[in-house]
């Protein structure tokens, strides 16, 4: 009988010493990068709907995922009659976790188009699908099986330097969903498969354990001292070699491709974003695409995009922008042409447009300055736009679309 009042006992000091441990880190105020994807049998990757937690890489802010799995307040699925629905599509800088959401460059445009596009009885809603490290793939299929639930007037593409070379498996390696021509036609790539845990049950568990993980500061130092601390101390003693930066990446937003494998992936990046123009005109809407370049190309330090260019021995950063524009002109994509733009605002203004008080300036993702200059940049040319277009045309076109897919 003693040994399970003994027993009792030192479950119970266990209990509230972690009780007390959790308590104190809350009370420091100490605050771990929080879980928020999840995976799935079409996309391999996404959002894990109604995910919240802290991220903390850059800046420090909290982030709510709604319940369609999109770093965006909620939606209904069918917009309020008179609506003018945006979707922007992109990865990690269209999801600008790094921000408070209301200074994300989704809800900036919103509120600047509202005064422009919209009206009290037509408001405009700009619906945020970027997730972090999605690929091109990943984004046409999103729009395939997603956004077009949701039935936008206007999509917008955001392409960053990863876009192209994740085209190829060869250039960009891992478990993504890859596309290959064959006979001509773009199909998926027979050799790419889902990942193991996109099963509704496995991602139901994989919910509930990472909702669990984000509430618990204790469980997160824990997971961050297995995942960071550890293994990376193991990988020192050993010799062992960080992971190298995948090259294709800024090789080929700043040169012509330099192997078949390179030109391989712009064929696939042409033939994905002609199919996703073709989407778009069937469901009548507008489709547009930007380009992000790297963080030196906005970098307000003129000294430092110079000693750039010469290292790479280029004279500009305009080589993929250029080409990504042509292959806009080729299939009526329009384009926002957005770098030149951004770094005018940023040498105006005299700010950084990346960077936070825990990185250093000019680094990683926009900061509340890049969102809302991206933002402000974007509006514009979709005021200037529709400003030139008949809205009786753009509206009878919309109904028309309407009536065909309602069988009326």
């Amino acid at each position: 009988m003693r040994f399970f009042r003994d027993l009792i006992a030192a479950f119970a000091t266990v209990i509230v010493v972690l009780v007390l441990f959790e308590v104190g880190l809350r009370l420091a105020g100490v605050r771990y990068e929080s879980s928020f994807y999840e995976s799935d049998p079409v996309l391999y990757m996404a959002l894990r709907p109604r995910a919240e937690g802290w991220e903390i890489k850059e800046g420090e802010n909290f982030v709510r995922i709604n319940s369609w799995g999109m770093r965006d307040e909620e939606r209904s699925l069918v917009p309020a009659p008179g609506t003018l629905r945006v979707a922007l599509l992109g990865d990690s800088m269209v999801a600008a976790e790094e921000v408070p959401l209301d200074k994300t460059m989704a809800k900036v445009l919103e509120s600047k188009l509202s005064g422009h596009l919209g009206s009290p009885s037509a408001p405009v809603e700009v619906l945020n699908f970027g997730v972090g490290g999605f690929t091109l793939a990943q984004e046409y299929l999103m729009l395939e099986n997603r956004v077009w639930q949701f039935r936008p007037d206007i999509v917008v593409l955001f392409l960053s330097p990863s876009s192209v070379p994740s085209c190829s498996k060869r250039l960009y390696p891992g478990n993504f969903p890859f596309f290959v021509v064959s006979n001509g036609d773009l199909v998926p790539d027979p050799a790419t498969h889902p990942p193991a845990g996109s099963s509704p049950e496995a991602r139901h568990e994989h919910a509930l354990l990472g909702n669990l993980m984000n509430q618990i500061r204790l469980f997160q130092l824990v997971r961050k001292a297995t995942q960071d601390g550890i293994p990376r101390e193991i990988a020192q003693l050993s010799g062992s070699r960080r992971r190298t930066r995948n090259t294709n990446i800024l090789n080929m937003w700043l040169h012509p491709p330099a192997s078949p494998e390179q030109a391989n992936a712009w064929q696939v990046a042409d033939r994905i974003l002609g199919l996703m123009a073709e989407g778009a005109r069937d469901h009548g809407a507008e489709f547009w695409l930007s380009a992000i370049g790297p963080e030196v190309q906005d970098n307000p330090n003129a000294t430092a995009r110079e000693a750039f260019l010469q290292k790479e021995r280029i004279k500009t950063f305009d080589y993929a922008e250029n080409r990504l524009q042509s292959i806009a002109n080729v299939h009526g994509i329009g384009f926002i042409a957005l770098e030149h733009p951004l770094l005018e605002y940023a040498e105006h203004n005299h700010v950084s447009l990346r960077g936070f008080f825990n990185t250093r300036p000019n680094y990683g993702h926009w900061n509340e300055n890049g969102n809302n200059a991206a933002a402000t940049i974007v509006a514009d040319k979709l005021i200037e736009y529709h400003s030139h277009s008949e809205p009786s045309v753009r509206a009878a076109h919309k109904l028309e679309h309407v009536r065909t897919n309602d069988g009326s």
